[in-house]
């Protein structure tokens, strides 16, 4: 019996007369092996695994209200961003289309890009998101709700609720980028597919190849086409928005145009469609009953200026291939016969407006270096 005025750990240490005890001594190593309480190492194990399966239990059942609070990644795989606000936090969805339908709500999109966002009729954001930049200079704009206008206040640009160029200086239509609501997350991707303003490439979106021509294109764009050298040729006809894609894609990098606004057919964003494409735009009117001197040095001027090769357009081809054939003539130092011998064979009527080939052989024999001088 242990002697109750012991310690417990002295009680087992005490000497006992059991035989068994003597037979069997422990070995002093065997004391490094022995748990010194080994009734609070089990109370640890139960405690630890008891608190485990509370734990677990307990994720299990919180996660998924957890997750709510949880801010999804502020990008996408695809290059997509989270739309914020001034300080630079997400913009929660319902915070947008909380407001009335035509409310445009700027926020930080690609790139920190001020972007408006359009709340639709049916209460959904609209999927163009119109950045908030000029294109004449890059000029920031308010949204002016009475004028239905965003009204560019340093050189009085005015854009359609589109984002479409409706007063210059501007020549091109505002910037879009894509926009969608997934649960309370409104997302902006960049918009590289056709911009459904123009039914073009966006202006944008760069062409990775301008440089290099196709056959097809070329040889689509050659039935409303004369060309006079390596660098010039001349349309039949006002080009439509799909001949100046192929334009560019046959090897082009400049545009002129003589035609004036006036004209019916003119094609009033003709700018914007051929340097969306990637090349170069020049406009002079040339009225063809008042071609001057001073107006067809204004043209060659701008010819010798514009990258090659150009293609130079008017409606049936007369004004255009007169200006073409005039600058070759005083660059390659030809005669007015020799001009008219080229028109003919090329197919430049000349003979349909008699003023414009007067005009061209009296221009060629007065600034010709091989004009006779008496």
């Amino acid at each position: 019996m242990v002697d109750d005025s012991l310690p417990f750990e002295s009680s087992l240490s005490s000497k006992s007369d059991s035989p068994l005890e003597e037979a069997s001594p422990v070995h002093p190593i065997d004391d490094k092996l022995l748990i010194e309480s080994p009734s609070m190492s089990r109370r640890q194990l139960l405690n630890f695994l008891t608190g485990s399966v509370v734990a677990i239990t307990a994720v299990s059942v919180l996660y998924p209200g957890a997750k709510f609070f949880i801010p999804p990644s502020e990008e996408n795989d695809s290059g997509a961003v989270l739309a914020k606000d001034i300080h630079g936090k997400p913009i929660p969805a319902q915070q947008v289309l909380a407001n009335p339908p035509g409310t445009r709500a700027l926020i930080a999109g690609l790139a920190g890009e001020p972007t408006y966002l359009t709340v639709q009729d049916d209460g959904t954001l609209s999927e163009m998101g119109v950045v908030d930049n000029c294109t004449h200079l890059g000029c920031t704009f308010p949204w002016n709700e009475v004028d239905q206008q965003f009204q560019c206040p340093c050189h009085g640009s005015r854009f359609a609720p589109d984002g479409s160029v409706q007063r210059g200086p501007a020549n091109r239509p505002l910037k879009l980028s894509r926009v969608w609501v997934d649960g309370d997350a409104i997302w902006i991707a960049p918009w590289n597919d056709i911009d459904p303003r123009t039914g073009e490439t966006p202006w944008w979106v760069k062409n990775p190849n301008p440089s290099q021509p196709t056959d097809a294109a070329k040889t689509e764009l050659a039935k409303e086409m004369i060309q006079l050298n390596e660098s010039l040729s001349v349309a039949t006809t006002q080009l439509s928005p799909n001949q100046l894609k192929q334009a560019a894609q046959a090897g082009y990098r400049s545009v002129l145009n003589l035609r004036s606004p006036n004209e019916p057919g003119f094609l009033d964003n003709e700018q914007q469609l051929v340097e969306s494409a990637g090349l170069q735009y020049a406009h002079i009117p040339v009225n063809p009953a008042q071609i001057t001197d001073p107006l067809t040095d204004q043209v060659l001027a701008t010819i010798g200026q514009l990258p090659k090769p150009i293609l130079i357009h008017c409606k049936t081809g007369v004004r255009s291939g007169a200006m073409a054939l005039i600058f070759m003539a005083l660059n390659e130092g030809m005669t007015a016969d020799r001009v008219l011998s080229i028109s003919k064979a090329v197919g430049i009527n000349l003979d349909a407006q008699p003023q414009i080939k007067q005009f061209v052989l009296d221009y060629i024999s007065a600034h010709s270096p091989t004009r006779t001088t008496v």
